[in-house]
């Protein structure tokens, strides 16, 4: 994916949730958590990439945004997927997973938003 193509999708969908929150139906956020394992072909080797979006399907849809899967396209590029209530009480969310933790947070927000 050429890297314009990319800044275009990030774009649609940042002007798509400015769209959700301008009009007077407001849409709850959720944290989602990308794990990765040792695989060499994962963004990040061990810990994980939060996704802030309204569902599960668009936490995903978004994380292939940024990190595509080369080989197949239909499977996310990561060791596993959780909902904040789910990771947030294993051990790996308080100890870091294969010695790292946090890499990135990414979502349906502005930058502003994330501050």
């Amino acid at each position: 994916m050429a890297k314009a193509e990319l800044g275009q999708q990030v774009a649609s969908l940042k002007i798509r949730y400015w769209l959700s929150r301008t009009t007077t139906r407001y849409i709850a956020m959720e944290k989602f958590y990308f794990t990765y394992g040792t695989d060499s072909g994962y963004p990040f080797r061990g810990g994980w990439t939060e996704v802030v979006a309204p569902s599960l399907k668009t936490a995903a849809q978004i994380f292939k945004i940024y990190h595509p899967n080369r080989d197949d396209a239909d499977v996310l590029n990561c060791a596993d997927y959780y909902r904040a209530d789910e990771f947030e009480g294993f051990e790996c969310f308080k100890n870091g997973n294969f010695g790292a933790r946090c890499h990135e947070i990414i979502g349906a927000f502005t930058p502003e938003e994330r501050r």
